[in-house]
């Protein structure tokens, strides 16, 4: 996704919020649909000054090169549509208060036969004129934050990066109460040495793949009532290193495949995987197979969306290769063939030619759990987001083995290729 544009700075002081003032959940779809609709919606705003404008969801496909689902989209947007926004949270800009926004209205549009193929967007001349000439003017790429995987990272990234400015180095302090909240930390029972836990995995990530380098000091202070030394303020040291990115590109260009690992890797993931998984449809559909598959599919993907590849197609696919490895791309598979075991004795109960969805239901509640695109859980009915990766549907249906099974749905709407109980019988 290309976006060229210059945001105002107080979003990158920015909490979600529900018309109640309870700051509300996001995950990295939703953050990522966020900054679409602001790019897209003010791209049109410019042109005739409307505010109010129909998408198609197909219009949102093509601009991610990662796969997201229309159900997932779906529910984004949903959820995008009752959020309020809270920004210059840490009171830095402006007249230093808080500016309290609406910024879209959402309406899904459905057919006759109850299908959905897209959505009516409502925005506001006030949120639109943000971005006409917003100061102070930070040049940021905001393709960086759609590449960052966790979501933290996307939040960090802008925040860090705005607070860096036009510097090549900068200090910034942050109380941390307050800097949860713009990092979507929600739940009380997750400490501060927790959270600093989970905020070091998100600079690693940004150290690596953004323009920016970022250090930090957790400063303490002890409360008096219980003698204890707690962590109070967090200060960052930024550096601005813009070659970064392209240095890394061409560390991935003359790297070496590392053949034999890999396939000890490879070998050690298809010994260890599930006996619940099939074994015919094991040996058909092997982990090299899904490897080369995805890479093929994410490179076609790419040069669609207008990728100049500066070396070899071979070269930048090794590149690829070794991007997937570190995405935990071995428990996605490990996930889909489990799954499509599961498929596989569902398809023997199917005595008609209609389309089903796999669903993992629980065995006394009414509780039913999608399978999107992502391989992440949703609720079937409150589209609430049950996991937020792959590792953690994995862990939660390791857990919950006795309270949930694997049922099928009669289905006539566009859910994920991940859910499908195709017919007749075909990989995902």
């Amino acid at each position: 996704m290309k976006l060229h544009k210059h945001f105002p700075p107080h979003l990158a002081q920015l909490v979600f919020k529900d018309k109640e003032g309870d700051i509300q959940k996001i995950n990295s779809i939703d953050y990522d649909l966020y900054l679409w609709l602001i790019y897209y919606t003010h791209k049109k705003y410019k042109d005739d000054k409307s505010l109010v404008y129909e998408f198609e969801y197909r219009e949102i496909k093509k601009s991610f090169t990662k796969k997201k689902s229309i159900q997932s989209i779906k529910e984004s947007l949903e959820k995008i549509g009752k959020l309020y926004t809270k920004s210059n949270y840490l009171n830095s800009y402006g007249d230093k208060e808080v500016i309290l926004t609406k910024p879209f209205e959402i309406e899904i549009i459905t057919t006759d036969k109850n299908i959905s193929y897209g959505f009516i967007v409502k925005t506001t001349d006030e949120f639109m004129k943000w971005f006409d000439n917003p100061k102070p003017k930070v040049d940021v790429n905001y393709n960086i934050i759609y590449n960052l995987k966790r979501f933290m990272s996307k939040p960090l990234y802008l925040f860090l990066r705005d607070s860096l400015g036009i510097y090549e180095t900068k200090n910034r302090n942050v109380k941390i109460d307050k800097f949860r909240d713009m990092m979507n930390v929600l739940e009380k029972k997750t400490t501060n040495s927790n959270f600093i836990i989970e905020l070091n995995k998100s600079i690693v990530l940004i150290n690596e793949y953004s323009d920016i380098n970022v250090g930090y000091d957790v400063i303490k202070k002890r409360n008096l009532r219980s003698g204890i030394s707690e962590i109070v303020e967090i200060k960052f040291t930024i550096e601005l290193d813009e070659e970064k990115p392209f240095r890394k590109k061409l560390e991935e260009k003359n790297s070496t495949e590392k053949t034999s690992e890999e396939d000890e890797d490879k070998k050690s993931i298809e010994d260890n995987l599930s006996d619940e998984v099939d074994s015919d449809t094991e040996s058909e559909y092997s982990y090299e197979d899904y490897l080369n598959e995805s890479i093929e599919e994410e490179y076609k993907k790419q040069i669609d969306n207008g990728l100049v590849v500066k070396t070899t197609p071979k070269r930048y696919k090794e590149g690829m290769r070794k991007k997937l490895l570190e995405d935990d791309i071995e428990s996605k598979f490990k996930f889909l063939l489990l799954l499509e075991g599961e498929k596989n004795k569902l398809r023997e109960t199917i005595e008609d030619e209609k389309e089903y969805e796999i669903i993992y239901r629980h065995n006394v509640k009414a509780i039913m759990l999608r399978i999107d695109n992502e391989c992440c859980l949703r609720d079937i009915l409150s589209f609430e987001t049950v996991t937020d990766s792959i590792s953690d549907t994995i862990e939660f249906i390791e857990d919950n083995r006795d309270n949930y099974y694997y049922a099928k749905v009669s289905t006539n709407d566009l859910t994920s290729d991940y859910g499908r109980i195709w017919y007749p019988l075909k990989l995902p």
